[in-house]
């Protein structure tokens, strides 16, 4: 009770305080405080635990009324982007009749919250240039700073990191849900390494990869090779700084492996039992699905929404997890939305493949795909307590942003327009008009 009361208060101070801060520069605070925030709640080990456990959400709420302040013109969105908020209710609706209905009623809504939060950055995103300086660039060094706090749990206490379990168990974590901040960081650290060339972000990048490795999670390490695609395509065009890139990451991974060496985690990466007993308990699920398959616990009575009290575990799956809540009632419009963000993404990888700005498209496409994955074997996607359920839906709506409102991408990416990729083929009128263009853009004095 203590703890929520100082989270209450600090929470009213943080909100009266920030109402004397310019919008702007609150933005910028708050999207580098999110992931930290969220991390340091889930962290038993810590003394911020106890208040940031209950308090961490309402980052989100500093974030909108940041936002809010905004007097930016919105942007229009994409409709299919608000059906994930329209999914969130009806996960709500359907747990109602459960003995835990409260609980996970009030993730859904907070999740809601998220969802319709990352509709507000949108419509206050200008275009991909300003996605990235006002939004990706605070987000990175937020996750840069939980790369860190993760990582020196090897140093300041590297008994109870390795805690018995041969992983890494950093401040008495769950490593799997850490595994996932990781992944954001590599992903977000590694951006701004490439397209800065940065040896500052550089080492952050490697050492939030070998985080991902040493905390064990499968699923963690597939999830960082489907980032590391655009990064693949991209040095293809690089191979000079593809070489750079190499070294400060074997430099990097040299000293982490130092204090890390006995919590790595290899082995239990190609172990096979936890495999197994994740496939029966989704074998499990599947049967007691089967017994109410069109409304799932929708009206049932005496029924558990976090987990079926005759299998006692949790699904560990985002999609049997919703087919239990709601069967095809549900799981229907989930995998609508599924497909059709998967198809977006296919769409503007193709579109932005030869354009300029690939990379930082290329890696929201790639988040995308990451979150569709780890909701087969987790269900961290859709859980509201974490900067990475932030980070997977902000990419989704870019992605169908992108889509709907090739503005949003800047310039007409090249060959997206027209067949026509050569100047030399537009015709001499084009031509010229074009190098004329390009003469008055660097002329000094041009009126």
């Amino acid at each position: 009770m203590t703890g929520v009361v100082v989270a209450v208060a600090v929470g009213l101070f943080v909100l009266v305080v920030a109402l004397a801060v310019p919008a702007r520069h609150l933005r910028s605070v708050v999207l580098v405080a999110l992931p930290p925030v969220l991390l340091l709640g889930q962290l038993p080990d810590l003394d911020t635990y106890a208040v940031l456990h209950v308090a961490a959400p309402g980052i989100f709420v500093l974030l909108g009324a940041t936002l809010l302040r905004f007097r930016t013109q919105a942007r229009r969105l994409p409709g299919v982007l608000f059906g994930w908020a329209g999914l969130g209710i009806l996960a709500v609706l359907t747990v109602l009749s459960t003995s835990d209905w409260l609980t996970v009623a009030a993730q859904r809504v907070l999740w809601v919250g998220i969802v319709l939060l990352i509709l507000l950055v949108l419509a206050k995103t200008r275009d991909l240039g300003s996605l990235r300086t006002d939004i990706l660039l605070p987000l990175a060094r937020g996750f840069a700073v939980c790369s860190i706090v993760v990582a020196a749990s090897l140093v300041l206490d590297p008994d109870a990191a390795a805690n018995g379990y041969g992983r890494l168990v950093p401040w008495g974590a769950n490593p799997n849900t850490v595994s996932v901040t990781a992944m954001a960081a590599a992903g977000l650290t590694g951006y701004f390494a490439v397209q800065r060339r940065s040896l500052a972000w550089a080492p952050l990048a490697a050492v939030s990869c070998l985080l991902v490795v040493m905390l064990s999670s499968r699923a963690g390490v597939i999830s960082l090779v489907i980032l590391a695609v655009p990064f693949v395509v991209h040095a293809a065009r690089r191979p000079g700084l593809a070489i750079v890139a190499l070294g400060v990451f074997t430099a990097s991974a040299a000293l982490v492996i130092q204090f890390g060496s006995a919590v790595t985690g290899v082995d239990r990466l190609t172990e096979r039992n936890s495999l197994l007993q994740r496939q029966s308990v989704a074998v499990e699920y599947v049967d007691r699905i089967e017994e109410r398959p069109w409304v799932g616990l929708l009206l049932s009575e005496g029924e558990r929404a976090a987990w079926a009290p005759e299998i006692g575990r949790m699904t560990h799956n985002s999609y049997l997890e919703f087919a239990y809540w709601g069967g095809l009632l549900l799981l229907a419009p989930l995998l609508a939305l599924v497909v059709h963000a998967a198809v977006s993404g296919v769409h503007v990888w193709r579109r932005y493949r030869h354009s300029g700005e690939f990379l930082v498209v290329g890696l929201m496409v790639a988040l995308l795909v990451v979150g569709l994955f780890h909701s087969l074997t987790a269900t961290m996607t859709f859980f509201p307590t974490y900067a990475w359920a932030f980070l997977w839906f902000l990419s989704v709506g870019v992605v169908e942003q992108l889509r709907s409102s090739p503005d949003f991408g800047g310039r007409t990416p090249e060959g997206a327009g027209s067949r026509t990729r050569n100047p030399l083929h537009a015709g001499p009128a084009v031509v010229m008009g074009a190098h004329a263009n390009r003469t008055e853009a660097v002329r000094p004095g041009a009126p």
